[in-house]
């Protein structure tokens, strides 16, 4: 049965045919030009304009300084714009310039190039015969800036909005066979044993001791190490709240209590015997009172991110000079190692809340709501990986703080001077040392006098 407003439709077209011709003509009209208008903003359409006049290159430029705005001139602002590089060298590849050729088959274009993982865009795989690819770590950051990106982008006043037949899915990563088999381990996680311990120990300079020495204590990377700051120090201290927590503290005990500048959620630790000495001794050492931050390079500026990763470089290159099949780990396994020794000894929940992550409960989302976090559990599992790294002699040496830090290092390896040593007790003399180990004879005697000094 025809409804009362098509048969008044009909009605008016029959009374006046032309007057509603004429009002047809101009609603169709009307609506022509506000699709049009929209194509500008919503490139979902079929019939959107070739050029919008903005490129992608000015668009990545705008999303980098409101990078920083939000960011500042920090590590994590940085890290962004080196992956939003890599991102515009994909989308450069693919021949997408203007916004208007950024459609759903062009991300998905630019998606599936960087998840096939192209060659590392640096100076020594540039140079290789047989360039690698970036790793899998890599892509899934770039993907995951990329849709930063693209959120971004449809949210700002650039003359661009997600085309509304594209969504995000998830993306297959590919993996070389090299390293399928490589994950073919019960340990899925890299980490350092307790021996490679031992040898970072051995070859690091106080400085770096203390960096070690935070990224097993608390499980600190290279970011939470440069941002630690005076006011979350506490020395021989009873623990504020111990009552609450039900803790068992004394005056002698040492934390750190913070919230992680990344996720801003509230992590505390108590501090090792030898974490409280190096702590004490970098305090004492640096220059400026002023700054408010514990950890300082020798000019007495706050130490960066990149400064605490070129010193676990140059202790690689050490130990790698006496043995050459050293495997090079970064200074951020050194956090997983902890974890990874916490989670072994005390659970999962305990290793969660030791990385201060969000949430470590994941069995119960409302317990957080109606508990306190069970503290004694992390204080008593790093209590007893302190033990274990005494007992395994881990952190061994008689003074790995001294207070006068000679300037400058060795120029012949560890080892050659180990094996000095040892050749001169056991009563060789200087040039059957010399020869033995191929340096002069005057810098063997320069050892031993040096050695005989300490």
């Amino acid at each position: 049965m025809e409804n009362t407003k098509a048969r008044f439709g009909r009605f008016l077209n029959f009374k006046f045919p032309s007057q509603c011709h004429a009002a047809m003509t101009r609603y169709q009209g009307d609506r022509q030009d506000e699709k049009q208008a929209l194509n500008v903003r919503y490139p979902s359409f079929n019939d959107q304009p070739d050029e919008t006049g903005v490129t992608l290159e000015k668009a990545l430029t705008q999303y980098g300084e409101d990078a920083f705005t939000q960011y500042g001139d920090s590590q994590w602002a940085k890290t962004k714009m080196n992956m939003t590089r890599f991102v515009k060298r994909q989308i450069e590849a693919e021949k997408i310039t203007d916004l208007s050729h950024l459609d759903a088959n062009a991300i998905d274009r630019v998606i599936q190039r960087i998840a096939s993982r192209p060659n590392a865009d640096t100076k020594q795989s540039r140079k290789a015969e047989n360039p690698k690819p970036i790793s899998v770590k890599t892509a899934g950051n770039a993907l995951k800036e990329f849709r930063f990106f693209l959120r971004w982008l449809h949210r700002s006043d650039l003359p661009w909005r997600k085309p509304s037949d594209w969504d995000t899915q998830a993306v297959k990563i590919k993996m070389t066979d090299q390293e399928r088999v490589a994950k073919i381990s019960a340990r899925q996680v890299q980490t350092y044993t307790i021996e490679e311990l031992k040898t970072l120990w051995t070859y690091a300079t106080p400085q770096t001791h203390l960096l070690m020495i935070l990224g097993l204590n608390c499980g600190f990377g290279a970011a939470e190490i440069s941002s630690l700051h005076r006011d979350e120090l506490m020395l021989r201290q009873v623990h504020p709240e111990a009552k609450v927590l039900n803790l068992l503290t004394t005056d002698q005990d040492s934390w750190i209590r913070r919230l992680r500048r990344k996720t801003t959620v509230y992590g505390e630790w108590r501090l090792w015997d030898i974490t409280v000495q190096a702590i004490e001794w970098r305090m004492n050492r640096n220059k400026r009172q002023d700054n408010p931050h514990i950890i300082q390079n020798d000019s007495g500026s706050t130490i960066t991110e990149k400064e605490i990763q070129n010193a676990w470089q140059r202790i690689n290159r050490s130990i790698m000079a006496d043995n050459p099949k050293w495997v090079k780990k970064s200074f951020n396994k050194l956090r997983k190692t902890a974890a990874n020794f916490i989670r072994q000894g005390a659970g999962s929940e305990a290793a969660s809340l030791f990385l201060s992550h969000g949430k470590p409960s994941q069995m119960d989302v409302l317990l957080e709501v109606y508990t306190d976090r069970p503290w004694g559990i992390v204080h008593a599992a790093t209590a007893n990986l302190e033990s274990r790294f005494k007992l395994e002699k881990v952190l061994t040496m008689e003074t790995p703080f001294p207070a006068v830090v000679k300037k400058g290092g060795a120029n012949i390896s560890l080892a050659t001077i180990e094996k000095i040593v040892r050749m001169a007790a056991e009563g060789y003399r200087t040039g059957e040392i010399a020869d033995e180990t191929g340096v002069s004879t005057e810098t063997v005697r320069r050892w031993l006098k040096r050695q005989s000094n300490d």
